[in-house]
């Protein structure tokens, strides 16, 4: 074969190679279907995250006729056709490289100084970029909080209020710097809501001062680079003052959490990874500090019932500790109130049906009822659901 004719195969085979991979692939996988890229071992073919199966239309006369098959059939090879995912994560690659940018997740991914990953939403709420809750509202739901404290507390249940920390509050160093030029409110609401809270008395777990006081002496990070939420060592410094506040109210003591030890390598694992999974990268970037402590009890002399706790996703790691050291025989978890209920020593989950709901024997029979808010989720659509059914409950059925 001539020389030219050598140079012209070498530059035709890999664009053959690339155009006839997807349909290949398709083909592969169609022999297979009941079965993913992961099965084959293929682990980095398979996305992170939510992916919606888009079926493959049927064909209609009138739907061709009238192109909406057409459409149909572009949405579903767009989901569907062979080694999609190899090629959305190579692009995500080269926008995340070049760019400093990332699509996934409806663009709510913010890369930030040093690679720290953040939620939008966060960023948005510690640049004052959201408006807080009116005081007048803010005032009145700390009204409610305060009839709540005080019912729960006649019918022999302590109420706490814990408050969560997020990255952008603990790490604003890290915040691209155009997000915070133009703030378009003089506060946020966890500045408008400590106030309140210490005037009405209420029981409460700040987690965020907590927080920034431990990233002051702690070397490891306490919000992974990758991570959404807190790691181990971040969530240990408030759950050891959530249990000396349990202490305190119940006067019964249930111990102290220490860190026997403290291992800190470049192995992330599950939350302290969650958004650098969800960039759905083809060279994902896990190559950062992760600690790893082991948590211990110290001097537990009793042991409490059942703990109640409603809130966010900021809890899985804190009740994780609390169900480890055996703080209570067991932890009623209400994941957004609705959502879910996780069960705890022995771990169940079973959606929330409330027209079943027996506020008697699910939520006042317990010890303690913790209700969780993130600092950046004051306005967050659980709560005041939460708080009005709970209301309810207790101006039905008061005791002295």
């Amino acid at each position: 074969m001539p020389k030219a004719g050598k140079v012209q195969t070498a530059f035709l085979l890999p664009i053959l190679f690339i155009f006839f991979l997807p349909l290949g692939s398709m083909t592969f996988f169609s022999l297979f279907s009941t079965r993913s890229a992961a099965d084959f071992g293929f682990y980095r073919l398979a996305l992170s995250g939510i992916v919606l199966d888009t079926p493959r239309p049927a064909f209609s006369l009138e739907d061709w006729l009238t192109h909406s098959l057409q459409d149909q059939l572009d949405k579903w090879f767009n989901k569907s056709f062979g080694a999609r995912a190899l090629f959305v994560k190579l692009g995500n690659q080269i926008y995340y490289d070049l760019f400093n940018k990332s699509y996934m997740q409806d663009q709510s991914i913010i890369i930030g100084k040093n690679s720290q990953l953040y939620s939008d939403g966060s960023i948005y709420n510690y640049c004052k970029l959201i408006p807080p809750m009116p005081p007048k509202h803010a005032e009145a739901r700390v009204m409610e909080l305060m009839e709540i404290q005080e019912g729960l507390h006649n019918r022999g249940v302590e109420f706490i209020l814990l408050i969560t920390p997020n990255k952008a509050g603990i790490y604003p160093e890290y915040i691209p710097d155009a997000f915070c030029e133009s703030p378009k409110a003089l506060s946020r609401d966890y500045e408008s809501f400590i106030p309140l809270l210490e005037k009405h008395k209420i029981n409460y777990v700040d987690g965020h001062t907590i927080t920034l006081e431990a990233k002051n002496r702690e070397s490891a990070p306490l919000f992974c680079q990758g991570g959404l939420h807190w790691n181990y060592l971040g969530a240990y410094h408030t759950s050891r003052q959530l249990t000396e506040k349990i202490e305190t109210l119940t006067q019964k003591p249930v111990g102290s959490l220490h860190i026997e030890t403290l291992n800190i390598d470049h192995k992330p694992t599950g939350s302290d990874k969650d958004l650098a999974s969800l960039l759905n990268l083809a060279i994902p970037p896990y190559d950062y500090p992760a600690p790893h402590p082991v948590i211990i009890t110290k001097q537990a002399f009793h042991q409490l019932g059942k703990a109640v706790v409603v809130g966010t996703s900021f809890n899985w790691i804190l009740l994780d500790i609390l169900n480890k050291a055996r703080i209570f025989e067991g932890i009623d978890y209400y994941y957004y109130y609705k959502l879910t209920l996780e069960t705890f020593p022995i771990r169940t989950s079973n959606p929330v049906d409330l027209s079943k709901f027996n506020w008697e024997k699910d939520i006042f029979n317990s010890q303690i009822l913790v209700l969780e808010i993130n600092e950046g989720g004051f306005q967050d659509n659980y709560i005041p659901a939460f708080l009005s059914d709970i209301l309810q409950h207790l101006r039905a059925n008061p005791r002295d």
